[in-house]
């Protein structure tokens, strides 16, 4: 593997988060408020730590090294939860040294994989609480999560056959609905520019 590759999402990314620490805000072109960002959890989360590191591709490569360590771990937990230890370790194993992930650093597959895996362990868990706050991160992060939330989500409406599950739908409304409003107020448009 080329450790120099970069997939050229990524640089659009690292454009956006270059220009906002530089002062210049969430934009890809100075002056031009023009929303092509795709995945509105992994750029917040890369401009939380990008402020602190005051540095992005470094920073990229770090948090992208503690999500697949993080999925990779919790792929493990989610097979020992479900009394499969030879799986466990196998599908983390497997995971951690796929090519692909590594190829996507600068990118939110990791952070993806990582809360995919978890919203299931919290389903398997009946923590809803949790499952609900995790089904908002995974819209956020990427936009097909919607389906496996929209499954979940189901599974938890039949097992339950209880209103009270609103309570929990109304929480991932909430965290997708304040990134629609932020879109709305900075950029004058609910979805990103790309999409529509």
């Amino acid at each position: 593997m080329n450790r120099n590759f970069r997939l050229d999402d990524a640089l659009i990314y690292y454009r956006y988060i270059e220009n906002f620490i530089n002062g210049y805000g969430l934009v890809y072109n100075i002056g031009e408020r023009f929303n092509a960002i795709s995945s509105p959890l992994y750029i917040y989360v890369s401009l939380i730590a990008s402020l602190i590191t005051r540095e992005v591709e470094v920073t990229q490569l770090i948090l992208n090294s503690i999500f697949i360590i993080s999925a990779g771990i919790s792929l493990a937990y989610l097979f020992y939860y479900l009394n499969k230890p030879t799986l466990a370790f196998l599908s983390s194993m497997i995971f951690i040294s796929s090519k692909y992930f590594y190829m996507t650093f600068g990118l939110e597959s990791n952070l993806f994989v990582l809360l995919s895996v978890l919203c299931i362990v919290f389903y398997l868990k009946k923590n809803l609480w949790l499952l609900s706050v995790l089904s908002g991160l995974l819209i956020l992060t990427r936009g097909e999560g919607l389906f496996l939330v929209l499954i979940l989500w189901s599974i938890v409406y039949y097992e339950e056959r209880k209103f009270s599950v609103i309570k929990y739908l109304f929480v991932i409304a909430v965290i997708v609905s304040a990134n629609q409003i932020f879109n709305y107020i900075y950029y004058d448009s609910f979805m990103p520019h790309t999409l529509t």
